[in-house]
């Protein structure tokens, strides 16, 4: 754990080496428990860069949604927090400070008379795996190539959990006896050749080479407790014309015996998961149920699965579709949420995902 005074010192080092912009920073994470209030108990994930600014997410116990969270330090420790609405809009500050007691402050709703309470927050691993943000980017604005990589690697882990991970996080370059950030170095060295062959091979043919090259990988966690992770990928990839390509995939682990989760953890009835994927499909693109998917662009109903790729929290579980995978490019991403009330009947009893309804 880094704290706030350290914060300054953090390993942020930028080096210009043929025309590169090099970048490399240890960040700090951070998974906190505590009330806000007399009390109301709350979670809260915390993911600071190497430039002080702040991204996560914190849930109330009684309710389990997730609700975002961005900030930054101002001055030495002082930590801002807005909690952001679905539309991105500011309607609570959380600004506080570390102590030997942890995280304390003050929480204020934006409104005018609204409420103000006093928080205490810890940090928690008891049921959590703890990380440390690894991030390597590496800009030639000259060139038109980008490449980022940001990634939590845990530690204090067995070695059949942290080779899951990895391999999640790198494929084959996964490496036991290397680091998540040598790997990543390993990565960025063949990323660049990559461009550098395919520039080349343009010039070549008569072209002026690329238009751009990005590689870009946000690797982060979408729910940490109760002995359950849910490690997400997000990605966008770009090697010239009208757009790249995002992707985006989950790894799901129950953390008492470093097993993954899979579909059939969270549901014995795949029609009637089916159902209320394709009702929040419908709620999330405003389709009445007089309409076909198929006039908004859409697939029909019966050709849209159910994903292979999903994350959770206490809430409920989140189905995510890739770039053309049920629609055309411009509907990007498509994701369906459904909550744990509607399907938690048919939630197998022995799945470990029911310890996130079960409290």
């Amino acid at each position: 754990m880094i704290y706030p005074q350290k914060l300054k010192t953090l390993l942020l080092t930028l080096i210009l080496i043929a025309n590169f912009a090099v970048a490399e920073a240890q960040q700090s994470y951070m998974h906190l428990k505590g009330k806000l209030g007399d009390k109301t108990l709350i979670t809260m994930d915390l993911n600071i860069d190497a430039d002080n600014l702040i991204n996560g997410s914190y849930y109330y116990e009684k309710y389990g949604k997730p609700i975002r969270l961005k900030g930054e330090f101002r001055g030495s420790d002082l930590i801002v927090l807005n909690e952001l609405s679905e539309n991105s809009n500011t309607q609570a500050i959380f600004t506080g400070k570390f102590s030997s007691q942890g995280f304390i402050g003050k929480w204020e709703q934006v409104k005018s008379n609204a409420s103000k309470l006093d928080f205490v927050l810890k940090e928690n691993y008891t049921q959590s795996l703890n990380f440390r943000n690894v991030t390597h980017k590496v800009q030639n604005d000259r060139e038109r190539y980008d490449f980022q990589y940001i990634c939590l690697e845990p530690f204090k882990v067995s070695k059949r959990l942290r080779r899951q991970i990895g391999e999640f996080a790198f494929a084959t370059y996964y490496n036991q006896n290397q680091s998540f950030d040598a790997i990543i170095k390993k990565i960025q060295k063949e990323d660049y050749q990559g461009f550098q062959a395919d520039n080349e091979l343009m010039k070549g043919e008569g072209g002026e080479g690329l238009m751009g090259w990005g590689t870009n990988l946000w690797i982060s966690v979408a729910f940490n407790d109760l002995n359950l992770v849910s490690y997400t990928a997000n990605g966008y990839n770009y090697r010239g014309g009208a757009h790249g390509i995002p992707y985006f995939s989950a790894l799901n682990l129950d953390l008492t015996t470093e097993k993954p989760l899979t579909l059939a953890d969270v549901s014995s009835n795949p029609q009637n998961l089916h159902k209320h994927i394709i009702a929040s499909l419908r709620e999330n693109y405003s389709i009445p149920n007089s309409e076909s998917l198929e006039e908004f662009g859409l697939s029909s109903e019966a050709n849209i699965p159910v994903p292979e790729v999903f994350t959770f929290d206490k809430a409920g579980v989140t189905f995510h579709y890739g770039a053309y995978e049920i629609g055309p490019y411009a509907i990007g991403m498509p994701q369906a949420f459904v909550p744990w009330d509607k399907i938690k009947d048919s939630v197998p009893s022995r799945s470990p995902l029911r310890r996130l309804f079960a409290q």
